[in-house]
């Protein structure tokens, strides 16, 4: 541990907006450590997931976000060179890797290769529902108090947008099968909040999940009448920023809103691991329009104060969040 790593890609700055990109998403996940740990030994701990697909990475960015560490993504077979010397570079010594899913997702060379410099905990379970759940009950064994957030495990851009949310409201994310709860994550949610006072669900088919009956029970009604739900992605994450609330008043640490593209995930989620150690909101926008979304706009002023330096960051490269809206993204930060 604290060995250097070479830079994968770069950081670039235009105005008040950091791009943090790499030629590929194992690289920029790597990218975004550098950044968000800068200095050896800094994380407490980190999180891996496959690079394949998205489902194990929507509840463990708030993991990795509890933590105190990146999210990082390999290939399923391999702990990728890169990575390795991420995690030996910015993990402290004996500090806990958390590899997510089963050994059909990420095998057991990966932790093998992690052994014996940290302790290597794998969260699993027979399907993305129940290693969800797995993840989830690992953030409230290490303390977390706050909302459980149920997001669809279908599809990718209700949870990755509420994963800067549950990190600030020390919550964590649990996932729907679309519009149905399978019996294993209900019965999570009846243990977890049996009054129907803490679980928030996001997006359209998380609201409708929370609502359908369901093995052993329906939910009580008040947690799909929480629900966060927009007419689109991009509106559903404007609700979360308006949930997540202004941005504190500016301190000795950093200020930043995120952005990522809502079209796609590897970079996205990673990045919203990222803001959540960063404290700061992750906003989606298509990022091959020739500008941002308006939700997007709005959900800016939403978290904008007018007292203080606001960093953005953009996660990916150019050919997922186009360079014209890298300008327009800092206008809207200091319009």
């Amino acid at each position: 541990p604290g060995t250097a790593t070479a830079v994968m890609s770069s950081a670039t700055v235009t105005g008040h907006v950091r791009r943090l990109s790499g030629p590929g998403r194992v690289d920029t996940a790597v990218t975004v450590s550098q950044d968000v740990f800068p200095a050896a030994g800094s994380a407490r701990g980190a999180v891996i997931t496959t690079s394949a697909t998205y489902a194990d990475a929507l509840s463990g960015a708030s993991l990795a976000a509890k933590v105190g560490g990146p999210l990082l993504l390999t290939s399923p077979t391999a702990l990728e060179a890169p990575v390795a010397a991420e995690i030996r570079r910015a993990v402290r010594a004996g500090g806990t890797v958390y590899v997510l899913g089963d050994t059909g997702a990420v095998t057991d060379r990966v932790e093998a290769q992690l052994r014996p410099a940290f302790t290597v905990t794998r969260l699993a379970g027979a399907d993305r529902y129940a290693t969800a759940r797995a993840v989830a009950d690992q953030v409230r064994a290490l303390g977390a108090k706050g909302p459980a957030y149920l997001a669809t495990g279908t599809n990718y851009p209700d949870g990755l947008t509420v994963s800067a949310l549950a990190a600030r409201t020390d919550g964590l994310v649990v996932l729907s099968d679309d519009r149905a709860l399978d019996a294993g994550t209900r019965a999570w949610i009846a243990e977890d909040d049996p009054a129907g006072s803490r679980t928030v669900p996001v997006g359209g088919p998380a609201a409708a999940a929370a609502a359908s009956p369901a093995a052993g029970g329906a939910l009580p009604a008040s947690i799909a009448a929480r629900a966060l739900v927009g007419v689109d992605r991009y509106d559903t994450s404007l609700r979360v920023a308006q949930a997540y609330g202004p941005l504190p008043a500016p301190t000795a640490a950093r200020r930043v809103i995120g952005l990522a593209t809502g079209t796609d995930w590897p970079d996205a989620l990673v990045g919203a691991a990222a803001m959540g150690s960063l404290a700061g909101p992750l906003l989606l926008t298509d990022g091959a329009a020739p500008s941002l979304n308006r939700s997007t706009i709005l959900s800016v002023a939403t978290v904008l104060r007018d007292d203080g330096a606001i960093e953005g960051v953009i996660f990916g490269g150019a050919d997922v969040v186009n360079e014209d809206l890298v300008s327009i993204f800092d206008g809207t930060l200091y319009r």
